[in-house]
């Protein structure tokens, strides 16, 4: 296969003149990516454009206070095939993302009749597909451009993987998309305690059903907790306890600041995400995202080796205060 990478990245004021027909402001960040894909007998070459929004950013036409916004059109370019191929539309284009916590996912009506708009999107952990298969226009022929795709998220720019596609033939490479997780703001065993607890004073943290869904979300997420009581039950567990038992209460805390990430920004009273990094160690240096953390302390729990238990209650106190984290 041949590629041609042309990923390019310009700030606010190098690019407000460009591509005027689909973003009518000045973005944060703008490229492109072109790749060309080659698999007998299919042929197309393929032009993503991107713009990048910050929150508040006043110039996003699609306005958001607390959403990174990337916007992105793909062009099917005309080019003459190698000899033995023969050019065709492209029917999918997905994007990748670093997590689905926040994720708004959008292609506005009131675009351009000219230009594709996608049948669907699928939303799912690692990313987001555009499929422009029966939509009634057809896929995205020779030529043509589709409608913008737009992506909200409260994760911040950073490179992901994009895929384009026909039938058997496809093509990938790195574009700018969402994958650096917000700051973490995690909270201790004790906060989690008296909120399970209703203790007054805390009761308006996680209102409306979202503490049963911030709960319900952490058992399913976990190795170890097979239900709601189970999580609670040791969490609010005290006095002189063996070390499994503290190790998963630290353990049942660090889930439900995982869960409660989910939520962000449409809360913000605790958060934190897998993609967060932990210095294990101390030496100011990541060691490990919070995802492989939380594997590694189940898989310590589990052992039924107290050193390697305490070891699991240890670095999950840390995390749930706050230590170490980026």
């Amino acid at each position: 296969m041949r590629k041609v990478n042309v990923l390019t990245m310009l700030v606010a004021m190098m690019a407000a003149c460009l591509c005027a027909e689909f973003v009518h402001a000045a973005p944060t960040t703008q490229g492109s990516v072109t790749v060309v894909a080659d698999t007998p007998p299919f042929f197309f070459t393929a032009t993503v454009n991107y713009w990048v929004y910050a929150p508040n950013d006043p110039d996003n036409p699609y306005d958001s206070t607390v959403h990174y916004t990337y916007v992105y059109t793909v062009t099917n370019v005309p080019a003459t095939p190698p000899a033995g191929l023969y050019p065709v539309p492209i029917d999918g284009f997905d994007v990748g993302v670093a997590n689905d916590a926040g994720l708004i996912v959008f292609s506005p009506d009131d675009q351009d009749p000219a230009t594709v708009p996608p049948t669907s999107f699928t939303i799912s952990p690692l990313k987001v597909e555009f499929d422009f298969l029966t939509n009634g226009l057809g896929p995205i022929e020779t030529g043509a451009t589709c409608q913008q795709l737009v992506i909200q998220s409260p994760y911040s720019p950073g490179q992901v993987a994009f895929n384009a596609a026909f039938a058997g033939t496809s093509e990938d490479d790195v574009i700018i998309g969402p994958v650096v997780a917000p700051e973490p703001y995690p909270r201790t065993i004790g906060f989690w305690k008296n909120r399970v607890a209703g203790k007054k004073g805390l009761l308006a943290f996680f209102p409306d059903g979202q503490l049963d869904q911030i709960i319900d979300e952490a058992v399913a997420s976990s190795t170890i907790f097979a239900t709601a009581d189970e999580l609670k039950d040791d969490l609010q567990s005290k006095g002189n306890r063996p070390i499994e038992v503290r190790a998963r209460q630290q353990l049942a805390a660090l889930l439900l600041n995982l869960a409660a990430g989910s939520l962000f920004p449409a809360q913000c009273d605790a958060r934190l995400f897998p993609d967060n990094m932990v210095d294990v160690d101390g030496d100011g240096i990541a060691d490990m995202t919070v995802g492989d953390a939380l594997v590694q302390i189940e898989a310590q729990i589990l052992s039924g080796d107290p050193t390697l238990q305490l070891e699991a209650k240890n670095l999950a106190d840390d995390i749930n205060n706050g230590m170490g984290l980026y």
